[in-house]
């Protein structure tokens, strides 16, 4: 998919938003998607993590710590453990100028305690959860998070039915590549996933 809008807000404002959520109730329990993009502000488009990361642009994926950015979101999960829906992050930056998932810090949901939001560093995953590093990316949702991308064209909402469509192949492509893996469980999240995109396509007129 072709990313040509951005967030409205600001950086600074997604990091507001994330340590006033660790300050607030712990009310976010499974909603890592949801935290990572209202605190970016940007509108919902896909239903899942691993939905998200399947629909981030290949030539947008990074996978090199070095060129991970404070404002990125990391994906997390491997596609035959518990938790098909895998698990997405916010990047706070990196400790002492390390390169390495011991000093790279995340703001989570569910990882000190159920609903919480928390800064964790990256090696709690794989270390924790047992999920490792899938890749960060400065996009979210086929929209440009905050600080990344071009300067002009914030989120349109009656735009957000082409946005949708891209996800919508970008999920099937992903369904026929853990079908050819033999990934039953990342399947079957997927498949769900596709039919509750393809009903809130419904909403939205077409352009």
């Amino acid at each position: 998919m072709t990313v040509t809008q951005k967030s409205p807000g600001t950086r600074p404002e997604q990091f507001a938003f994330l340590r006033a959520a660790h300050a607030g109730p712990d009310k976010w329990e499974r909603l890592c998607l949801s935290l990572a993009r209202q605190a970016a502000q940007l509108p919902i488009v896909a239903p899942s993590a691993a939905a998200a990361a399947a629909m981030t642009p290949k030539n947008l994926r990074v996978f090199d710590l070095r060129d991970v950015r404070r404002g990125m979101v990391a994906f997390w999960g491997r596609p035959d453990d518990g938790n098909p829906s895998d698990h997405v992050t916010t990047v706070a930056g990196f400790r002492e100028g390390r390169r390495n998932l011991d000093a790279m810090l995340n703001w989570t949901n569910d990882a000190v305690a159920t609903g919480s939001v928390d800064l964790v560093r990256g090696s709690f995953f794989p270390t924790k959860w047992g999920v490792p590093f899938m890749f960060a990316a400065p996009v979210l949702n086929g929209f440009w998070l905050p600080g990344f991308g071009p300067a002009e064209k914030p989120v349109d909402p009656a735009g957000i039915g082409k946005s949708l469509d891209d996800a919508i192949e970008s999920i099937r492509d992903a369904i026929r590549y853990h079908e050819r893996r033999r990934h039953p469980k990342r399947v079957a999240a997927l498949q769900v996933d596709l039919a509750e995109l393809r009903e809130t396509r419904k909403r939205f007129p077409t352009k």
